[in-house]
Protein backbone atom coordinates (compact mmCIF):
# COMPACT_ATOMS: atom_id res chain seq x y z
CA UNK A 1 0.00 0.00 0.00
CA UNK A 2 0.76 3.74 -0.39
CA UNK A 3 1.89 5.60 2.03
CA UNK A 4 -0.17 9.01 3.37
CA UNK A 5 1.89 12.37 3.50
CA UNK A 6 0.84 16.00 4.64
CA UNK A 7 0.90 18.74 2.02
CA UNK A 8 2.70 21.20 3.83
CA UNK A 9 1.44 24.06 2.16
CA UNK A 10 -2.15 24.29 0.44
CA UNK A 11 -3.93 27.11 -1.41
CA UNK A 12 -7.59 27.62 -0.55
CA UNK A 13 -9.78 29.88 -2.66
CA UNK A 14 -13.83 30.46 -2.88
CA UNK A 15 -15.71 31.66 -6.38
CA UNK A 16 -18.42 33.74 -6.82
CA UNK A 17 -20.91 30.45 -7.55
CA UNK A 18 -20.42 29.45 -4.25
CA UNK A 19 -17.22 26.53 -4.53
CA UNK A 20 -14.33 25.95 -3.34
CA UNK A 21 -11.18 24.64 -3.55
CA UNK A 22 -7.86 23.66 -2.56
CA UNK A 23 -4.77 22.54 -4.63
CA UNK A 24 -1.03 22.09 -3.36
CA UNK A 25 0.98 25.05 -3.43
CA UNK A 26 4.41 23.65 -5.17
CA UNK A 27 7.85 25.11 -5.15
CA UNK A 28 7.63 25.81 -9.04
CA UNK A 29 4.38 28.11 -8.29
CA UNK A 30 6.87 30.30 -5.95
CA UNK A 31 7.08 31.84 -2.83
CA UNK A 32 4.03 32.30 -1.11
CA UNK A 33 2.56 35.45 -1.27
CA UNK A 34 0.04 38.02 -2.21
CA UNK A 35 1.58 38.93 -5.51
CA UNK A 36 1.91 34.66 -6.53
CA UNK A 37 -1.37 34.16 -5.46
CA UNK A 38 -2.40 36.73 -7.84
CA UNK A 39 -0.41 35.17 -10.80
CA UNK A 40 -1.91 32.14 -9.81
CA UNK A 41 -5.58 33.31 -10.01
CA UNK A 42 -4.74 34.92 -13.15
CA UNK A 43 -3.33 31.79 -14.99
CA UNK A 44 -6.64 29.84 -13.92
CA UNK A 45 -9.08 32.31 -14.98
CA UNK A 46 -7.28 32.23 -18.42
CA UNK A 47 -7.15 28.14 -18.37
CA UNK A 48 -11.10 28.61 -18.14
CA UNK A 49 -11.33 30.04 -22.06
CA UNK A 50 -11.56 28.21 -25.05
CA UNK A 51 -8.79 25.85 -25.22
CA UNK A 52 -7.04 25.65 -21.99
CA UNK A 53 -7.30 22.67 -19.45
CA UNK A 54 -10.65 23.94 -17.30
CA UNK A 55 -12.46 25.03 -19.85
CA UNK A 56 -14.87 22.57 -19.08
CA UNK A 57 -15.93 24.34 -15.96
CA UNK A 58 -16.68 27.04 -17.39
CA UNK A 59 -18.67 25.60 -20.53
CA UNK A 60 -20.82 23.27 -17.57
CA UNK A 61 -21.49 26.81 -15.98
CA UNK A 62 -21.90 28.90 -18.11
CA UNK A 63 -19.76 31.59 -17.19
CA UNK A 64 -16.20 32.49 -16.17
CA UNK A 65 -15.29 30.94 -12.14
CA UNK A 66 -14.09 34.01 -10.57
CA UNK A 67 -12.30 33.50 -7.23
CA UNK A 68 -13.43 36.07 -4.84
CA UNK A 69 -10.74 35.30 -1.87
CA UNK A 70 -7.61 33.00 -1.55
CA UNK A 71 -5.46 31.90 0.84
CA UNK A 72 -2.23 29.57 1.57
CA UNK A 73 -2.21 27.72 4.54
CA UNK A 74 0.84 25.69 6.08
CA UNK A 75 -0.28 22.28 7.46
CA UNK A 76 -0.33 20.96 10.16
CA UNK A 77 -2.00 23.99 12.32
CA UNK A 78 -3.78 25.71 9.52
CA UNK A 79 -1.13 28.62 9.69
CA UNK A 80 -2.36 31.62 7.09
CA UNK A 81 0.43 32.57 5.34
CA UNK A 82 -0.55 34.80 2.83
CA UNK A 83 -4.16 36.41 1.48
CA UNK A 84 -5.28 37.21 -1.67
CA UNK A 85 -8.58 39.18 -2.33
CA UNK A 86 -10.55 40.16 -5.67
CA UNK A 87 -10.11 43.56 -6.83
CA UNK A 88 -13.78 45.38 -6.34
CA UNK A 89 -13.59 45.43 -10.72
CA UNK A 90 -11.90 43.29 -12.59
CA UNK A 91 -11.24 44.21 -16.50
CA UNK A 92 -11.51 40.94 -18.35
CA UNK A 93 -11.63 39.66 -22.05
CA UNK A 94 -15.22 39.11 -22.99
CA UNK A 95 -17.28 35.49 -21.96
CA UNK A 96 -17.98 33.48 -25.06
CA UNK A 97 -21.52 32.25 -25.68
CA UNK A 98 -21.65 28.43 -25.76
CA UNK A 99 -23.96 26.79 -27.68
CA UNK A 100 -25.52 23.11 -26.85
CA UNK A 101 -22.49 21.07 -28.38
CA UNK A 102 -19.80 23.23 -26.45
CA UNK A 103 -18.66 25.00 -29.13
CA UNK A 104 -17.87 28.85 -29.50
CA UNK A 105 -20.92 31.02 -31.18
CA UNK A 106 -19.34 33.32 -33.09
CA UNK A 107 -21.16 36.62 -33.33
CA UNK A 108 -20.76 38.46 -36.85
CA UNK A 109 -19.41 42.30 -36.78
CA UNK A 110 -21.39 44.71 -38.19
CA UNK A 111 -20.44 45.42 -41.20
CA UNK A 112 -18.05 48.33 -42.10
CA UNK A 113 -19.89 51.65 -43.36
CA UNK A 114 -23.25 49.86 -42.34
CA UNK A 115 -26.00 52.51 -40.46
CA UNK A 116 -28.69 51.07 -38.63
CA UNK A 117 -32.15 52.31 -39.60
CA UNK A 118 -34.10 54.33 -37.04
CA UNK A 119 -37.68 53.44 -36.23
CA UNK A 120 -40.38 56.44 -37.00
Amino acid sequence: MGRDYLIPLVLEWSDQAGGKSWVAWKKSDGRPTEANIGRYVEAYIQSQYRGGANNHLARDKGFILVPNSAQIVRQPGREVVATWRAPAFMVMPPVPKFNKDGGIVREKPPRAGHRARLSR
